[in-house]
């Protein structure tokens, strides 16, 4: 390793070096951090495998008291000021009948009138022009999923989730509209109904975006490995999702009693998840009665396209 390291140095000292320097300080970082990982490691394995409800050790519960005592982690929404995103995917049959009218325009207004010429203005246009009330459609409504469709699913259609075990029912949702749209991870050209959520009152979350750097860099390091096991979507199976569920669970009870959580996206760049655990959970029920927060409105959207951006780990390639 070493006669190789000063092999480069002496092509590009300046360059090459600090490359190295890197790669070097960044296994020994995650050397230094091995042992703090192995308990971790631990309540992974004896979750998913051995106890998934009374695991025997309380690494995880005792860091969470210590940063949870600092009040730094604590983040309120304010009923006032906070306006939540939910989306969720959409077929034509679910549109209401005034959106439907509408998509099927746009679906043929290229094939119908681009050969003349006419950008979306235009069709704006005409859609107004041929309604039976052309300032309807300018105004809030709901567009997509009506309320209660718009909601979290009732408990016995809830699957399990990062952060919900099956059966249970959490609010899904994202500080902008578009983080909550890249979250259901459509596909070009679907339709993505998307709800606007105020809140009826203040809620306490528990902040995975505000890792402080008072903290003790192992509690630092392992608070950053746990946001991003709530950040990233699982593909493999439900097991996989216990070790969030059961940290989220501990978060909702005694001694800590969270009404939710807050954490970064993975799918879309400085994107905030937000998870409420007091759901509207009515199964169906009539009439709808909603909790601590409720549905406003729901707009109507077409994904245009997917961007992505890669970079090749392996094979590796020489420096040029």
């Amino acid at each position: 390793m070493f006669d190789c390291f000063n092999h480069k140095c002496k092509k590009n000292i300046k360059c090459e070096a600090q490359e190295y320097a890197t790669v070097f300080s960044t296994a020994m970082l995650f050397l230094a951090h091995e042992k703090n990982l192995k308990p971790w490691a631990e309540f992974i394995d004896e979750i998913k495998y051995n106890n998934r409800f009374f695991p025997k050790s309380d690494f995880i519960l005792n860091v969470f008291e210590s940063v949870y005592k600092t009040d730094r982690v604590i983040y309120i929404l304010e009923n006032e000021k906070t306006e939540l995103y939910r989306a969720r995917i959409i077929t034509e049959k679910e549109l209401p009948e005034e959106s439907r009218v509408v998509v099927a325009l746009e679906e043929k207004f290229p094939e119908i009138f681009g050969c003349l010429g006419l950008d979306s203005s235009e069709f704006v246009k005409l859609v107004k022009k041929y309604s039976d009330d052309p300032g309807k459609y300018n105004k809030d409504g709901f567009w997509g999923f009506n309320e209660m469709d718009s909601d979290a699913p009732p408990s016995d259609k809830a699957k399990s989730g990062r952060i919900n075990s099956p059966g249970i029912s959490y609010l899904y949702a994202a500080e902008d509209e578009l983080t909550a749209v890249v979250e259901v991870k459509p596909i070009i050209g679907q339709w993505v109904s998307v709800a606007k959520i105020k809140l009826k009152e203040k809620l306490r979350l528990f902040d995975f975006c505000a890792i402080s750097s008072a903290y003790n860099e192992e509690t630092r390091y392992l608070l950053k490995i746990i946001a991003r096991y709530f950040s990233m979507p699982n593909y493999e199976d439900d097991i996989g999702y216990l070790p969030t569920q059961y940290i989220a669970n501990m978060l909702k009870e005694e001694p800590f009693n969270f009404d939710g959580i807050r954490f970064p996206s993975s799918l879309h760049d400085g994107g905030i998840n937000i998870v409420l655990f007091e759901a509207n959970d009515t199964n169906g029920a009539k009439p709808y009665t909603p909790k601590n927060y409720c549905i406003e409105s729901t707009s109507l959207h077409t994904v245009k396209d997917i961007t992505i951006t890669k970079e090749t780990i392996l094979p590796l390639k020489e420096q040029k």
